[in-house]
């Protein structure tokens, strides 16, 4: 069975744009035809089936949130321009969302502990930065929020790849903080999660990516 790409957007849970792109880029399974694209249902399913993700198959999928798309909606998106992870992560979290209560400060000094532990440079260009222990914030929502570098820093990253994208996973209680950084672990291993990072897309795509996966 063939559907266009209105359709296909829909059952993947990702906007048109970024179907596009994948298109373009060859990451999804695409029959090209008077500047429009086609697609087979069968060759949509085994590709989702390959990159663990699962297709929508009506409108309950839209409403139904996983905990990582919904602290990808509870974050923000920051550009950040740094030389070192110091200086990285102080942008970072200077420019996200948190709430009123938060000492800022304190959460920078947490967040830099933790690397000093081990550093949280988990491979392919990405770091998951996150406080030693989420709960002395009191954070009343969870929330990852994605900081894009200007130009790669050393992370001391596990495969030696410089970082070119930062998770920042807050957390309101250690169950969420563990389900989130699975999440995030389980999200990188996808070669369409990973390439979309690469595009620095807005949140609202990482959101929609989120949702589509198993």
């Amino acid at each position: 069975m063939k559907i266009g790409e209105d359709q296909a957007a829909r059952l993947l849970g990702v906007p048109l744009a970024t179907l596009r792109r994948w298109c373009l880029q060859g990451v999804v399974p695409a029959h090209e035809h008077k500047s429009a694209y086609w697609f087979s249902i069968v060759e949509l399913r085994q590709w989702a089936r390959e990159h663990q993700l699962s297709l929508s198959t009506g409108e309950s999928a839209d409403i139904t949130r996983t905990w990582l798309s919904r602290a990808f909606s509870n974050g923000s998106v920051v550009d950040i321009d740094a030389e070192n992870q110091r200086d990285a992560l102080s942008q970072l979290i200077h420019q996200s969302a948190l709430d009123e209560h938060v000492n800022r400060q304190k959460l920078i000094e947490q967040v830099l502990e933790r690397e000093l532990i081990v550093s949280t440079g988990v491979g392919h260009g990405v770091a998951i930065p996150h406080p030693q222990n989420s709960t002395i914030f009191e954070f009343k929502v969870s929330r990852v929020s994605v900081g894009y570098l200007a130009a790669p820093i050393d992370f001391q990253s596990l495969d030696r790849q410089p970082v070119h994208t930062l998770l920042l996973v807050l957390a309101t209680d250690t169950k969420t903080h563990l389900k989130l950084m699975s999440q995030v672990a389980h999200a990188l291993q996808l070669e369409p999660f990973r390439q979309l990072l690469v595009e620095r897309p807005p949140m609202e795509d990482l959101v929609s990516f989120a949702k589509t996966m198993v």
